[in-house]
């Protein structure tokens, strides 16, 4: 369990402003320190979406609060704080398993197109038709 994560927070009704600060998680509370201010989320309330370029950054909200908190550091999400809030670990678990199965369908791809061309190669001759 880390003291804080890098992030920031996209503050509501304010068009585009963006601070950047730490990350703590504290009781019950995800808390956004900046240089001027603090920003909390509710942990028992929270909705965790992974997203951005590649899924690395995670965003936390509140359906009722505009206040949106992010951190481009995935350990968070491995940080044993969550273990006591049921609806941000099942989350967490289906974020984890989703990203499993893609992976896994990635290198499934990747085997079958391997063994497409190794077919295609093999119906051509093999190597001593192109030398």
């Amino acid at each position: 369990m880390k003291d804080s994560y890098s992030g920031g927070c996209f503050l509501p009704g304010v068009e585009n402003k963006r601070k950047i600060g730490k990350l703590r998680l504290e009781k019950t509370k995800i808390r956004m320190i900046t240089k001027d201010d603090s920003y909390d989320l509710n942990s028992f309330k929270v909705d965790i979406k992974v997203g951005g370029a590649s899924d690395r950054i995670v965003f936390f909200s509140e359906k009722d609060n505009g206040l949106i908190l992010y951190s481009n550091d995935l350990d968070i999400l491995k940080d044993s704080y969550w273990e006591k809030f049921e609806g941000a670990k099942n989350q967490i678990e289906f974020w984890l398993k989703k990203r499993k199965r893609e992976k896994i369908a990635l290198i499934g791809g990747f085997i079958a197109f391997c063994l497409l061309i190794l077919i295609i190669f093999s119906s051509l001759g093999g190597v001593k038709t192109f030398i």
